[in-house]
């Protein structure tokens, strides 16, 4: 029976020699080619060649994380994290996160959530994008989102929606043209008409909504939202058409 100490010197000789096994002779010119490594590079598990190290929200391995797949290591500034959005029951999974989430501003005008993001961005443009400043980069308004035309009918309940995106984030102002072509900065002395507006949905952008309750045939015509910070402007109009209840019925009853 082999003894405790043979047996450790046994398993000892054993790993060297799979570790012989698995990794040849080192040739540093058998290496692939790592410049365009968007996240950095590590060395693979033999120590000889250097390889791409894993980018933001790609796979990693975890210490804690049982698995025969080899998934890789994160690069540099990333941190390999185990989701808290899979289930407890379903094989855990672990992805590279910026260990920072301070905005930057590239010389591309670009604004980069976080600095793992615009080194990216450097790699592939070949050097050519650089840190700026810090915080998001200025930029004139943009509406993501416009208004949408709408047919109702008289007494319904509608909503206008407009999603802005600039910085410095913009303001959103509503301006209604009637039919009669007289305009009227909104809200006024109309009960019927409220305007809101909030953060969101994305970073550096803003909601507003423009609803009118009790609709009727004076609400008819273009609203246009205009959105506007120091560096500029944009606007854009919908146009709503009140359909006249008692004139479809009537309407109605003439097909019929």
């Amino acid at each position: 029976m082999m003894s405790g100490r043979y047996f450790i010197i046994f398993l000892t000789a054993l790993s060297f020699v799979n570790c012989e096994e698995l990794c040849d002779e080192c040739n540093p010119a058998e290496c692939e080619n790592t410049d365009d490594c968007r996240a950095g590079v590590v060395y693979e598990k033999c120590g000889c060649c250097k390889i791409c190290a894993k980018t933001e929200f790609e796979l990693c391995d975890h210490p804690e994380i049982p698995s025969k797949e080899i998934y890789g290591t994160c690069g540099e500034n990333l941190k390999c994290i185990i989701r808290n959005d899979i289930p407890k029951e379903e094989p855990q999974e672990a992805l590279c996160q910026c260990k920072y989430q301070d905005q930057l501003c590239g010389n591309d005008g670009i604004t980069y959530d976080n600095i793992c993001q615009l080194a990216e961005a450097t790699v592939i443009s070949k050097g050519k994008v650089l840190v700026k400043s810090k915080g998001p980069c200025r930029a004139a308004p943009k509406i993501e989102s416009h208004p949408e035309n709408i047919a109702a009918k008289e007494g319904s309940n509608v909503a206008l929606v407009c999603e802005a995106s600039g910085h410095p984030i913009p303001t959103i102002e509503w301006v209604w043209t009637r039919a009669d072509n007289k305009t009227f900065s909104l809200p006024n002395d109309d009960v019927h008409v409220s305007v809101n507006q909030r953060g969101g949905p994305e970073r550096r952008q803003i909601t507003g909504w423009l609803q009118i309750q009790d609709l009727n045939k004076l609400h008819e015509g273009d609203y246009t939202c205009i959105v506007q910070n120091d560096l500029g402007f944009q606007q854009y109009s919908a146009r709503i058409n009140v359909e006249n209840v008692i004139e479809n019925v009537k309407f109605r009853h003439t097909k019929n």
